[in-house]
């Protein structure tokens, strides 16, 4: 009997834990497939810097002699400042499609995904049984006044 209660939520969370997968998943391989692109690289120093919520870096590279200047996120790496030298990975076809990051490794907000899935799945069944819970006991205590 107790165990038919459980097994609901169970379901809900293996649900909620595939779905963040599968989002997150999407969005690694959407970064992989820019980065795929970018088979060349090319030394570039950072000619702005804006920290905050949204970190930024603008870059400034040379490929043939040819100035491109792109803006890149910036909030997993702390160590660019204004006048830094950085590695910039780009397209040969199209110097101006670019990255800051190596191409070769996955994107660093990528490599928690089990931890942030497992996370925020168990997050959101506790919060659904929260809320059941919250509405069957003043359901239950309706009932009992009106008897």
């Amino acid at each position: 009997m107790r165990i038919q209660r459980v097994i609901p939520w169970l379901v809900l969370w293996g649900v909620l834990a595939l779905a963040f997968s599968a989002y997150l998943s999407h969005a690694e391989s959407e970064a992989r497939r820019v980065a795929s692109f970018s088979t060349a690289a090319a030394t570039g120093w950072v000619i702005e810097e804006r920290r905050g919520r949204y970190s930024h870096v603008v870059v400034e590279y040379l490929v043939d002699s040819r100035s491109f200047t792109n803006k890149f996120g910036a909030a997993y790496q702390p160590d660019l400042h204004v006048g830094s030298d950085v590695v910039v990975y780009y397209n040969p076809a199209d110097p101006s499609v670019a990255t800051i990051n190596d191409p070769r490794l996955p994107p660093p907000w990528v490599q928690g995904r089990t931890v942030v899935t497992l996370l925020t799945s168990t997050f959101f069944v506790f919060l659904v049984w929260k809320i059941r819970d919250t509405f069957w006991r003043r359901s239950a205590r309706r009932r009992i006044k009106a008897i």
